[in-house]
């Protein structure tokens, strides 16, 4: 007991156990460090991976607008692409009625209708006493990518 006192009370070997201690401290914070860095760039690698797979989307909404010209009113769908890819093969339907066929109907409709990203297209609607909103609107489309999307809404004016 006396020895170990005797060395304990040495500086140099105070010193040299403390130094000892603190190598192995920051060895321990250095691997912890890395670990942590590695997990944090797989995190990030994982995520722009997602970025890029899932990409740019298009988002199509609709509604309805009403417009004065001269001493009568003009009723238009407006669909309507929100989103940053071009929204193609859309289709819709009004009350459950592919929309050439509704009875609002009133201008040709192209086959492969496309809607560019941030933009719209409008429709005349004959909306008239017997047939009024609010109409049940479904769009489906495909965007840039191939991937399938849905909108559905009541529209009303």
């Amino acid at each position: 007991m006396s020895r170990f006192l005797e060395w304990f009370g040495d500086p140099a070997f105070v010193a040299l156990v403390v130094s000892l201690a603190a190598l192995i401290v920051s060895a321990l914070a250095w691997r912890t460090s890395r670990r942590n860095a590695e997990q944090l760039l797989e995190m990030e690698r994982s995520e722009k991976r997602d970025r890029l797979l899932e990409g740019p989307k298009a988002v199509l909404t609709a509604r309805l607008v009403t417009e004065s010209r001269g001493n009568h009113e003009a009723s238009f769908l407006v669909i309507e692409n929100r989103g940053e890819a071009i929204a193609s093969r859309v289709r819709g339907s009004l009350d459950g009625t592919p929309f050439r066929e509704h009875r609002t109907w009133w201008e040709e409709l192209p086959n492969d209708l496309r809607v560019g990203p941030s933009s719209n297209v409008r429709f005349v609607l004959a909306i008239k006493d017997d047939c009024r909103p609010p109409f049940d609107l479904e769009l489906t489309w495909q965007d840039d990518r191939g991937k399938p999307g849905r909108y559905h809404t009541t529209l009303t004016l």
